[in-house]
């Protein structure tokens, strides 16, 4: 099964500079924290890779795939029948492509 990538990540090489994975669990861990899901748990692993779990939506196990050299966000088990090529796959590519960078208080979409 294609996995469908969700990209809100800024559309620039992470660097140095820019720890994403540490600013990406940040948030994750702030979502949780709100009671947002439960049970959440982080993986960072080599290369600008992470894996987070939570259970979420319908008190469901859900993956959360991070890769910064992509530049790509990924919940494998949310919709995971949409065809990579399909309208509802573009639509909500557009829609994810409206959401703006991370702020304090969500995401910034100006």
């Amino acid at each position: 099964m294609e996995r469908l990538p969700t990209k809100i990540l800024p559309n620039r090489a992470a660097t140095v500079r820019e720890p994403v994975i540490p600013v990406v669990t940040g948030i994750l861990e702030g979502y949780a924290e709100k009671a947002v899901f439960r049970g959440f748990s982080a993986h960072p692993k080599r290369a600008g890779k992470a894996v987070y779990q939570m259970i979420w939506h319908h008190d469901r196990p859900y993956e959360l795939l991070l890769d910064v050299g992509k530049k790509t966000l990924q919940f494998p088990q949310l919709l995971p029948g949409v065809p990579a090529r399909s309208p509802m796959y573009r639509e909500s590519e557009e829609g994810a492509a409206g959401v703006g960078q991370p702020t304090g208080h969500g995401f910034d979409n100006a």
